[in-house]
């Protein structure tokens, strides 16, 4: 799974994140934990990975952090914000 490059980011100072889907004209804005897992998403792609990298810098399990990371694909691919595989391994865009 990738971010779609039509998304762009900006950070804020505070670890916060603007995400500006120019395909939709929508802007969206992230917590400092959903800024560090669409990071983490951008940098690795592969979510098993990448639940993994999110489980080292939280402190948590690698079980709780896949749960809430494929809540946040989720909730990214209800707004078409992320291209990739969907869990029956098909392309999704």
């Amino acid at each position: 799974m990738t971010t779609d490059s039509r998304v762009q980011s900006a950070e804020h100072h505070d670890g916060s994140l603007v995400l500006i889907a120019e395909h939709t004209g929508k802007i969206y804005q992230c917590s400092p934990t959903a800024s560090l897992m669409w990071r983490t998403i951008e940098e690795i792609g592969d979510l098993d990975h990448a639940a993994d990298t999110i489980a080292a810098r939280c402190g948590i399990t690698v079980v709780q952090a896949r749960s809430d990371l494929d809540a946040f694909v989720a909730t990214l691919a209800e707004h078409r914000l992320t291209r990739g595989t969907s869990k029956s391994g098909r392309n999704r865009s």
